[in-house]
């Protein structure tokens, strides 16, 4: 089973779909339908969803194929939890500055790159194996 694989996929949907509600109680109550209006909040939630999803997308299909080749728990768990949580980290600091810089943007940025970089490595490492 891929566990890690579906438990790290639920963990960064269910971020997203966090960043949506707010975005979409933002909306409504400023009654913007469409684009961000010129509200940096608004602005900030919708670059922080984008955001969300061009490193998950790499990160998601890094991950399952170390899991599919049978990576070892701890090496693909570990890499697993660092990027679920730099994410969460990431998002919530970016929504809280409004899109400015942070100690939690920087942080959330360097956790999920060093995530993505491991299992880079890992999976050459895989391969050549």
């Amino acid at each position: 089973m891929l566990l890690v694989s579906v438990l790290s996929f639920s963990a960064l949907a269910a971020l997203y779909l966090y960043l949506s509600f707010g975005a979409i109680k933002l909306r409504q109550r400023e009654k913007i339908g469409l684009g961000h209006g010129k509200n940096s909040t608004l602005g900030a939630i919708m670059r922080a969803q984008t955001n969300l999803v061009e490193y998950s997308v790499w990160f998601m299909g890094l991950l399952l194929c170390a899991e599919l080749s049978q990576a070892s728990f701890g090496l693909i768990l570990a890499p697993a939890l660092l990027f679920v949580l730099a994410r969460f980290w990431h998002a919530l600091a970016f929504v809280a500055s409004d899109g400015l810089s942070s100690k939690g943007r920087v942080y959330g940025t360097m956790g999920s790159i060093l995530s993505v970089m491991f299992l880079i490595g890992l999976n050459g490492f895989l391969l050549i194996q």
